[in-house]
């Protein structure tokens, strides 16, 4: 897969990341289903699909505040020094 270099790194992550959502879709299953915005697969109800993204929910709300206090502990030891 080639990227286009003059870009910023984190623009390349964010389009490889969208390149391989891609092709989950294409393939079918619940990822699919969740990724293409409509039922690929049979087994995707409702309630399933709201169950995965409350946990995906949870689990960015995890790491948002992981990383926010990361971030205010790196503040304050620098501080320190």
């Amino acid at each position: 897969m080639l990227y286009n270099v003059d870009v910023c790194e984190r623009s390349v992550c964010v389009y490889a990341v969208y390149v391989n959502q891609v092709n989950i879709s294409k393939k079918g299953g619940i990822m699919a289903s969740l990724y293409s915005q409509q039922s690929l697969d049979e087994g995707m109800t409702l309630s399933l699909s709201l169950e995965i993204n409350s946990k995906l929910q949870a689990l960015l709300e995890d790491t948002l505040l992981k990383n926010i206090k990361l971030k205010a502990s790196d503040m304050y030891s620098y501080r320190q020094n």
